[in-house]
C-alpha cells in the first residue's frame, strides 16, 4: 500500500490540509449548533472523499488542458480562468445567540488561496449569513481583487432571487 503522503508535493499536502480543516470546522458547527456527535472517523473519511474528488478534478483537468465547469473538492462550480471565487457559509446558535461564519477562496483550477472563519454574536440565521458575505466582500476590497465571484448556498438569499 502506498503512504499518500509520500506521492503529494507541498501545494498538494497545503491543499489536503485546507480540506482536513474544512471538515473539522463543519463538524465542530453541526455539533455546536444542532448537538450531533462528532465521530472522528466520519470526519477522516469525508476529509478523504473530498480530497479524492479534488484529485479527481486535477487529473481530468491534466488530460483536458481546458477547465469549464467542472466540480472541486466542495462540489461547486468552479470560476472561470482568471477570476477567483469565495465560498461562504454561516452556522448560526439560537441558543448562544452566536454565528460562526467561513470564506473558502479558491482559483479556477480549485486550488485553495484562503480561509477564514470568525464567530459573530447575531439574532438570527439572515443576518448571520449577510455576515458572511460581507466578510467575503472585505476580504476581496482589502486585498483589491478584481474579477471576483461570491458564492453562498444561503437558502435566504436563493428565496429572494427565486419567490415562490
Amino acid at each position: 500500500m502506498v503512504n499518500m503522503l509520500d506521492v503529494l508535493n507541498a501545494k498538494s499536502l497545503m491543499t489536503l490540509a485546507a480540506i482536513i480543516c474544512w471538515e473539522i470546522w463543519r463538524s465542530r458547527n453541526e455539533s455546536s449548533f444542532r448537538g450531533t456527535h462528532i465521530d472522528p472517523a466520519m470526519v477522516v473519511a469525508r476529509s478523504v472523499r473530498l480530497w479524492n474528488e479534488y484529485a479527481d478534478v486535477h487529473r481530468q483537468n491534466d488530460r483536458e488542458e481546458e477547465v469549464s465547469n467542472i466540480t472541486a473538492a466542495s462540489c461547486c462550480v468552479l470560476p472561470p480562468i482568471g477570476k477567483v471565487k469565495l465560498d461562504t457559509d454561516a452556522a448560526f446558535s439560537e441558543k448562544r445567540k452566536e454565528a460562526r461564519v467561513a470564506v473558502v477562496g479558491r482559483n479556477h483550477i480549485g486550488e485553495v488561496f484562503f480561509i477564514a472563519s470568525k464567530t459573530f454574536v447575531c439574532s438570527s440565521a439572515p443576518p448571520a449569513e449577510t455576515l458572511a458575505l460581507r466578510e467575503a466582500v472585505r476580504f476581496a476590497r482589502n486585498r483589491e481583487m478584481r474579477d471576483v465571484i461570491f458564492e453562498s448556498d444561503a437558502s435566504v438569499y436563493c428565496k429572494l432571487r427565486n419567490p415562490q
